[in-house]
């Protein structure tokens, strides 16, 4: 996935002066509060309805994803972009699978507890914490919603070939949610026009979360002939 450190490189914010960039933070907070909200509430009431999410089996392989989403938020490649830094990680090719295979309550929770632990432990200020949290909660959300939406509720292996098609366009709304939120910042904190920001950024994060979205579907398509076959795909995912 990726996110915005929200001037990480400082410069332009401290220039247009430190209480108009905390008042522009301060928005930017409240708005990732309430898509946060959104999100968690709905993830929780649809785990309500359904009691047998929490299994024993379930529980241990969310444990399981969960530390694994976290070591993968741990080791982030960051890529500059003007006076912005983002990052980009590993933690998708995890939460996409646990989306199309547990459903999109747990990938959402996963990527919640494995983003904040990671921020938490790097240091980042309160701010980054929440926004990274609130996008990718949210990111998730959408993309979860739009594949239950297509699968009518249906697993991935009793809705084939229909998941398939599913699963990438979930995979295509997560990557657009994701780097819609994480160009917000930047065209709100230095007065940039969005549109040509949001193109130029995409346009260099579009061929990496092309990878990570298809080989998040073969994740998921190997793992109905045995879970030890996505291991064929460790290689393919390092590189």
């Amino acid at each position: 996935m990726a996110r915005n450190l929200l001037l990480g490189r400082g410069g332009a914010g401290r220039r247009r002066g430190g209480g108009l960039r905390s008042h522009r933070l301060v928005i930017l907070s409240g708005f990732a509060a309430g898509l946060l909200a959104l999100s968690l509430v709905h993830a929780f009431l649809v785990l309500r309805r359904s009691p047998e999410f929490f299994s024993p089996i379930r529980t241990a392989a969310f444990m399981a994803a969960t530390f694994v989403a976290i070591l993968a938020e741990l080791k982030p490649t960051r890529l500059p972009f003007g006076s912005q830094v983002f990052e980009v990680t590993l933690s998708s090719a995890i939460s996409l699978p646990v989306l199309i295979l547990g459903g999109w309550p747990f990938a959402l929770l996963l990527m919640l507890f494995a983003t904040a632990t990671s921020d938490l432990h790097l240091g980042k200020p309160w701010y980054k914490v929440l926004y990274n949290v609130a996008n990718y909660s949210f990111s998730i959300w959408l993309a979860g919603n739009l594949y239950a939406l297509a699968t009518g509720g249906s697993a991935f292996a009793n809705a084939l070939p229909t998941s398939l098609y599913a699963a990438l366009s979930a995979g295509v709304c997560f990557a657009l949610s994701n780097t819609l939120l994480v160009v917000l910042p930047i065209a709100t904190v230095q007065s940039l026009p969005y549109a040509p920001v949001f193109r130029s950024y995409f346009r260099a994060v579009a061929p990496f979360f092309a990878g990570v979205t298809s080989l998040s579907v073969a994740v998921a398509a190997l793992w109905q002939l045995h879970p030890l076959a996505t291991a064929l795909l460790i290689p393919a995912l390092l590189t």
